[in-house]
């Protein structure tokens, strides 16, 4: 008896709240959904933030080494255009400003690099917007 009476009022309970659980499991996968978009353009961007900076490495170590070779012969043609008091005596440069040369020049056309390839993959079509 008290079985049959439990029975209907599970089924009625069941009948009059299915639809409103149906409502929330439908809104709960709508939630999923967008989180995983918002995570979707976050690992984008981290994406495109990371190759940038890798192009901007690899562009500056390829510089630094590149230039190490002809900075002090670029310094000496620098330092020929500023007079000198002594005009005997050839302009000397010093390794430290050598190294500070290739150093700076090597970080500019890192940057450079790093900023163009940022700005070309955050403009491309297709991308996924903010």
């Amino acid at each position: 008896m008290a079985e049959q009476k439990y029975e209907r009022q599970v089924k009625t309970d069941y009948e009059s709240l299915s639809p409103g659980m149906i409502l929330l499991e439908n809104l709960i996968k709508t939630i999923e959904g967008i989180v995983e978009i918002n995570q979707a353009k976050r690992e984008d961007r981290l994406e495109r933030a990371i190759a940038a900076a890798s192009i901007g490495v690899g562009t500056a170590s390829a510089a630094a080494s590149s230039i190490a070779n002809y900075s002090e012969g670029i310094l000496t043609e620098i330092a020929s255009f500023v007079p000198l008091r002594n005009k005997t005596e050839a302009p000397t440069i010093h390794p430290v400003s050598t190294a500070s040369f290739a150093f700076i020049a090597s970080c500019l056309i890192g940057a450079f690099w790093g900023v163009l390839t940022w700005w070309i993959l955050n403009r491309r079509p297709g991308k996924i917007s903010r």
